[in-house]
């Protein structure tokens, strides 16, 4: 079975006139072959508070996090026909 792939790239959000204390985490879920995977289910868990926060990918495996307090964050993804993925420790 193909372990699910998680390719994510931290980028700021803009605020104007204020210090930005929120971000997104964008990026491609894909399997060990490079396909993407559609519909994937991802979960962001603040590792300082466990708050959660999801969404899923779309239909070219594309994924944006809602605004997420900069910190770091388990990530954890869930697709049909594929073993979960967790990474720890993303900020």
């Amino acid at each position: 079975m193909l372990v699910t792939l998680l390719s994510a790239v931290l980028c700021s959000s803009v605020l104007y006139g204020q210090a930005a204390d929120t971000a997104l985490i964008v990026g491609t879920v894909t399997d060990a072959t490079g396909a993407v995977i559609p519909g994937t289910d991802l979960t962001f868990a603040h590792l300082a508070t466990g708050t959660e926060y999801s969404t899923q990918s779309n239909e070219t495996g594309s994924f944006r996090s809602p605004p997420l307090r900069i910190s770091e964050y388990t990530i954890v993804t869930e697709a049909e026909g594929f073993k979960q993925y967790s990474g720890s420790g993303v900020s």
